[in-house]
């Protein structure tokens, strides 16, 4: 083989012609240093070039990670569900553990009324405005093989319940509320949870408070298995927990002033009422029946070690508990008043990160900022 035939197989160009290397050859060096006029050998030339091919495909290899980094780097956070139609529960997980997964209830027991709206409401927590993001891809997340995924959808039409979700985590669920009445919630996946807008728009006036039921579901390997289909996130179950030691301890907790106020370890329901759950009581003509008074609608729920935390808010909250057996945790959500063939919109949040409470609660201040202070 020539030098010019040498030269362009390290460089990986086509030759005129098709070399040919007989590696036995190294044993008559004399003969090839006649014949190439080179001092480099056979054996030489074919490490060169097999060192060539192992750097190409080196290089294939890094660019092929870097696609894929890319690739997850444009994945979402969360992917979402619909994994109960007729409980219109749906489910997030994130891609990358679908082995362990947070329930929601969108539509749970009957709205609580009052004749008047909730002047409370002007001072607690909000967001600043944001639209309402809508499904962008036309494309919805495969859905994830599992013991309990095997009714999960991510498209339903049927009865007016309605549902999407697309592969850029973004979910709708739209439900007939009666009475002209139709409830909208929208989920859009962050890094740190999922962002909410619940919209409840009417043909008729609705003059006072519509207190709306929202259940965020953390069932455990304890919990019924049948639960396992909406949740199943061990880690943050409290049934778990006290199937593993007693005397039971609460993983959940509620601010009161400046602190956390640890929820108590019990199988009923606990709750808490904000300054609007305080006055909608006193409008229907009773005292608050709730174990605490709390500023504002944040529920959290942390992991024995403090690995990892979930929270749940919603705007216009009059009151949240932690209620069994679900392993669940509610907001009580004020839709009202809303004018005939209008609408009104509220923003929350459910957090799922790895960190502790105290994390959470930066977040959630961040998000939350007006009205921000405890």
């Amino acid at each position: 083989m020539s030098c010019e035939d040498g030269w362009a197989a390290i460089n990986l160009e086509m030759p005129r012609r098709i070399p040919r290397t007989k590696h036995s050859a190294q044993t008559y060096w004399d003969l090839i240093k006649a014949v190439t006029g080179t001092w480099w050998s056979a054996t030489m030339l074919a490490r060169i070039a097999l060192a060539t091919i192992l750097i190409g495909a080196a290089g294939l290899a890094e660019e092929a990670m870097r696609a894929q980094a890319t690739e997850d780097a444009a994945m979402p956070a969360f992917q979402m569900y619909l994994t109960r139609v007729g409980a219109t529960c749906v489910s997030f997980l994130r891609p990358a553990q679908p082995e362990t997964y947070l329930g929601y209830r969108i539509v749970e027991q009957e709205p609580e009324r009052a004749t008047r709206p909730l002047r409370a409401h002007a001072s607690h927590p909000k967001a600043e405005p944001a639209e309402t993001p809508s499904l962008e891809s036309p494309q919805a997340p495969p859905v994830p093989a599992g013991e309990y995924t095997d009714d999960w959808q991510t498209a339903h039409d049927a009865n007016g319940v309605r549902f999407a979700t697309d592969k850029d985590g973004v979910a709708w669920f739209e439900y007939p509320e009666g009475e002209g009445m139709t409830r909208r919630l929208t989920f859009r996946a962050v890094a740190d949870g999922i962002e909410m807008w619940m919209e409840l728009s009417s043909e008729s006036a609705i003059p006072g408070a519509y207190v709306v039921q929202q259940c965020f579901r953390l069932s455990g390997e304890t919990n019924d298995e049948w639960r396992h289909h909406i949740a199943l996130v061990p880690e943050l179950s409290e049934y778990d927990l006290w199937a593993a030691e007693q005397p039971p301890r609460s993983l959940t907790f509620v601010r009161q002033g400046d602190a956390w106020l640890q929820v108590p370890p019990v199988e009923r329901g606990v709750r808490y009422d904000t300054p609007a759950g305080v006055e909608l009581a006193r409008m229907q003509g009773a005292e608050s029946k709730a174990t605490a008074a709390i500023p504002h609608g944040l529920i959290v729920r942390q992991a024995a070690d403090g690995s990892s935390v979930v929270g749940l808010f919603w705007e216009r909250t009059t009151r949240v508990s932690n209620h069994h057996p679900a392993d669940c945790l509610h907001s009580f959500v004020d839709l009202g008043p809303i004018e005939a063939g209008g609408s009104r919109t509220v923003r929350g949040k459910v957090y799922w990160m790895a960190g502790t409470k105290d994390e959470l609660l930066e977040h959630w201040r961040a998000d939350f900022a007006i009205n921000q202070s405890q």
